[in-house]
């Protein structure tokens, strides 16, 4: 979340592009196609994977991919540095990233699957269909619906392992707003049991649902083992590090592996149309939610105005963006939508709170 909310006013400026089809793009020299943002701005591919590779090296990020959308399509896709300084492995557009918090939109869609089936109601307290365990005789555990869970309105911490006091309420649900993690995993348990299933069980149904039908076949949960050699190795300081240790979970909140172009072809499924939900879920999926904005809270003034069903929600000159970013250890990732304008921007790095280099790159785009 915080990539993006520190990068929201460079991305401000961008536009509409008047670029032709991928395709037709693919076959035009570099230096002479565009892609363009939401007010008008442009740069050439050649300058943008200039600027990338410059910026890069001075922020230690080993590798990349960024991906630029313009009127639903992909105008600008780049690969660039190693995914592994240790075995000088270079990035390719079919490396892996962890993408962090960009699983939380992803999960949103997928919990709308089971709304749309009659099989969870966005407003009845999940306790009813499984209590929270940890907190069941704290009498704001009842409260807790999914659409509270989706907009981080429950009142549980972040992470449990962040806060002296564990899990616990900071508020009663759905009075205020606290970014949750734990929240998207209580969530994920809840539709186990509806689905009558296990975690791993829950991935295949999201393939099922979400991934196969839009032919994402590299967005799920779970690494498959087959891939994990495809995967970018976290680097901290332009260092590679361990990866967090991970268990056997559906990581709702956090454990989605993709590339920057499977991300944007879902970002395009977006804007252009999709076949997962019909269109009164997709519509209430976007919605906005009236989530109380801390009146204290910086982005108020750069535009963060609500949060939908997953995305939060800025209101901008050019109209509404829908963003989230990302940060795992070793990993930072941030997607840009804009609905109306069939926008869209993704940038994967392999490298620890790349926030500076995203600024950079996003600042290119309207300079």
């Amino acid at each position: 979340m915080t990539i993006f909310l520190r990068m929201i006013c460079f991305v401000a400026g961008a536009a509409v592009s008047t670029l032709p089809a991928e395709a037709v793009v693919r076959d035009m020299n570099p230096s002479e196609v565009r892609a363009e943002g939401l007010s008008g701005n442009s740069i050439t591919h050649a300058e943008l994977d200039r600027l990338l590779v410059d910026a890069m090296a001075r922020h230690k990020v080993p590798g990349a991919q960024m991906v630029i959308v313009n009127r639903g399509k992909i105008v600008y896709s780049s690969s660039q540095g190693l995914s592994d300084v240790a075995t000088h492995t270079i990035v390719t557009d079919r490396t892996l990233f962890e993408v962090a918090s960009l699983s939380k939109p992803l999960f949103g869609m997928f919990v709308m699957t089971f709304v749309e089936r009659g099989q969870l109601d966005l407003d009845k307290p999940l306790y009813d269909y499984l209590p929270l365990y940890e907190l069941a005789d704290h009498p704001f555990a009842k409260k807790i619906t999914a659409r509270m869970v989706l907009t981080h309105k429950t009142g549980l911490p972040n992470w449990r392992s962040e806060s002296t006091k564990g899990l616990h309420f900071s508020f009663e649900p759905g009075t205020g707003f606290r970014y949750s993690g734990e929240g998207y995993e209580y969530l994920a348990r809840v539709l186990a049991r509806i689905a009558k299933t296990d975690l791993r069980g829950l991935d295949r149904l999201f393939v099922q649902r979400v991934s196969k039908p839009l032919g994402l076949e590299d967005i799920r949960f779970f690494l498959p083992d087959a891939a994990r050699l495809r995967l970018a190795a976290p680097h901290i300081d332009g260092n590679r590090v361990e990866p967090e240790p991970r268990s056997d979970n559906f990581g709702a909140a956090y454990s989605v592996h993709s590339t920057a172009r499977q991300y944007a072809s879902w970002a395009i499924a977006l804007t252009e149309g999709q076949k997962v939900l019909k269109h009164e879920s997709f519509a209430a999926y976007f919605a906005p939610q009236s989530v109380p904005i801390p009146i204290d809270d910086p982005q108020r003034a750069i535009g963060l105005s609500d949060w939908a069903l997953g995305f939060s929600i800025y209101q901008l000159p050019q109209g509404l963006l829908y963003a989230h970013g990302g940060s795992n250890k070793g990993f930072t990732s941030m997607v840009a939508i804009s609905r109306d304008r069939k926008w869209a921007a993704v940038l994967f790095t392999n490298a620890d709170q790349a926030t500076p280099f995203i600024l950079e790159m996003f600042g290119s785009l309207v300079a």
